[in-house]
């Protein structure tokens, strides 16, 4: 299956999802339960769009204790900035209609300790496949934080065509995959 139907394919599994709610709240389960998680001072998050992993509650849980950070889209260098997160009611649409923090502190990447990734499709080595515009691919490209990628279990295949960046981890509701140096 060529890239732009497997994302087409699995995009639109995703908006006919009904049990979204009880999924989401089993991966935040899983996602707290991680070393790496408990262990994380900076963390960037996502905000939840075309029903991805809501991972909201688990963000309001942790605001006090552990500092958030959303990404806001550097259209210019197809990069992501984090952008402190200090209340989900202070939030603005951005770019993509996906929020940020209505007051702008960035957060430098490299004192991220975990970064929580979306994607549309996940494959068995912890690559991904996002919305094809390269952000992500590009953020993560050298950080040095531990790269988690969110998803439902259907949306980890075998493997994707065309690879880009590789995750450290990738979590759903049923198992962890962790990546190994090849």
């Amino acid at each position: 299956m060529e890239i732009q139907e497997l994302r087409k394919s699995f995009l639109e599994k995703r908006m006919k999802m009904k049990e979204v709610k009880g999924l989401s709240e089993m991966i935040c389960r899983n996602i707290e339960n991680l070393k790496v998680f408990k262990n994380a001072e900076k963390i960037m998050v996502y905000y939840p769009i075309k029903n991805e992993v809501d991972i909201l509650p688990l963000i309001k849980k942790y605001l006090k204790e552990k500092t958030f950070a959303l990404p806001k889209c550097d259209l210019n260098n197809r990069n992501l900035i984090p952008i402190k997160l200090n209340s989900l009611d202070e939030i603005k649409p951005a770019e993509f209609g996906i929020p940020i923090p209505v007051k702008e502190e960035i957060i430098n990447p490299n004192e991220l300790d975990l970064v929580l990734v979306p994607g549309v499709v996940f494959d068995m080595e912890c690559y991904r496949l996002g919305y094809g515009y390269g952000f992500y691919d590009n953020f993560c490209k050298n950080l040095k934080a531990v790269k988690l990628g969110v998803a439902y279990d259907f949306q980890i295949i075998e493997k994707i065509p065309k690879r880009d960046v590789r995750l450290d981890m990738v979590i759903s509701e049923k198992r962890t995959l962790i990546s190994y140096p090849t």
